[in-house]
C-alpha cells in the first residue's frame, strides 16, 4: 500500500513540473532604434524530419529560427529584423547548440522508464546551451559574443517538445 502511495506522489509531482524560465527584463530605453538587421541562425539550416506509419505521417520542423526572430522583433530595438537577408548591411550570425550533460546510459534508462510509464513519469535531462553571436557590418566582423547556460529539460506526456527551446531562445541572451 505504501509503495502505491509513493508511486502516486511521484507521478503527481512529476506532472506538475514545468520547464519555464524566469524572464529577465533589461533596460531597453534607447533614443534611436538600431538599423535593420538580418539574422542567420546556424548558417540557415533548419532541422526537420518526417515519420510515416500505416496511420499517416508526421513532420517535425525545428522552430528555433522563428522563435529567435519573434524574440528579436519583440525587443523593438531594431528598425527591422529579417531572416537570412543577403542584402542587409548589418547581420547577426548566430550559432545555437544544445548538448546533453551526463552519461548516455543514464539518459537511456530515463527514456526506458518514460516509455514504460507512457511518459507519465517525466524524463528530466540536464542540458547545456551555447550561443556564438557574430555581428557583421558589410561582411566584416565587428564584434563576437559567446554565451553558455545550463538548464533542465523535462519531457512528459503533458509537455510540449519545443517549450524548453522556446524559453531558451527567447530569454537567455537577448537584451
Amino acid at each position: 500500500m505504501y509503495k502505491l502511495a509513493i508511486v502516486m506522489v511521484l507521478l503527481v509531482s512529476g506532472c506538475a513540473s514545468n520547464t519555464s524560465f524566469p524572464n529577465v527584463t533589461y533596460g531597453r530605453d534607447i533614443e534611436k532604434k538600431y538599423p535593420p538587421v538580418s539574422v542567420v541562425l546556424n548558417d540557415g539550416y533548419v532541422a526537420s524530419s518526417s515519420l510515416c506509419t500505416q496511420y499517416g505521417c508526421e513532420t517535425f520542423i525545428d522552430q528555433s529560427g522563428l522563435i529567435l526572430l519573434a524574440a528579436l522583433r519583440n525587443t523593438s530595438m531594431f528598425e527591422r529584423v529579417d531572416m537570412n537577408n543577403a542584402y542587409s548591411e548589418y547581420r547577426l550570425d548566430i550559432k545555437f547548440n544544445e548538448n546533453l550533460q551526463g552519461s548516455k546510459a543514464a539518459e537511456f534508462s530515463k527514456a526506458m522508464l518514460g516509455a514504460a510509464t507512457l511518459l507519465l513519469v517525466p524524463k528530466v535531462s540536464d542540458m547545456e546551451t551555447s550561443f556564438s553571436v557574430s555581428v557583421f557590418h558589410k561582411n566584416q566582423v565587428v564584434k563576437e559574443y559567446a554565451y553558455k547556460t545550463q538548464y533542465s529539460r523535462t519531457a512528459s506526456l503533458f509537455s510540449d517538445a519545443q517549450d524548453a527551446r522556446k524559453n531558451r531562445l527567447s530569454t537567455s541572451w537577448i537584451c
